[in-house]
């Protein structure tokens, strides 16, 4: 017998690309065929993102994502941007937020966003070492939806990497 094999970029990382694999694991126990799967994957990849908030900047420093000077600025002013993944791959900060209080809920304002405009079809949570934020958000975030989220889960060693402690995400496929 014969397996086919497809490899697909999803162009994600962390929870959202979980919900893909998720979602791809649904699909296979519904019998969906091998091509119809990998379409549906495929067109899914557009529709999921990720909303990430990091306590510190130090880390996006140390790993070059932004420069010196601009992280210099950014703690002296408290800045705690919100970092998302274009359609390329490619790290952004989608958006510029002063305090931590602030940027918290600011995910959960653009993930309300998101549903009213779409809906919200799945979501996951992820957190480096801060299991409290992680389920105050996914508190905030059933109010909106009213439905649990997929998983809320400890954030990879090399997102933690990345993020630095204390970060917390939501990835999620719109509606």
């Amino acid at each position: 017998k014969t397996e086919k094999i497809e490899i697909i970029d999803s162009k994600l990382n962390s929870v959202s690309q979980g919900l893909l694999v998720l979602d791809a694991s649904k699909q296979i126990e519904q019998k969906v065929s091998f091509e119809d799967l990998v379409n549906n994957i495929n067109r899914t990849i557009n529709d999921t993102n990720i909303l990430v908030r990091v306590k510190s900047l130090d880390n996006m420093v140390k790993g070059g994502r932004i420069s010196k000077g601009l992280g210099r600025i950014g703690k002296l002013i408290n800045l705690n941007p919100i970092v998302s993944i274009d359609n390329e791959g490619t790290g952004i900060v989608s958006s510029k937020v002063i305090g931590k209080k602030n940027s918290f809920n600011k995910i959960i304002k653009e993930f309300k966003k998101t549903y009213k405009k779409y809906g919200i079809r799945s979501y996951a949570i992820t957190h480096v070492n801060n299991v409290k934020e992680a389920e105050k958000l996914k508190v905030a975030l059933i109010k909106i939806t009213n439905h649990k989220p997929e998983y809320v889960t400890e954030a990879s060693s090399v997102i933690a990497l990345n993020a630095g402690d204390g970060a917390v995400a939501v990835g999620f496929i719109k509606g």
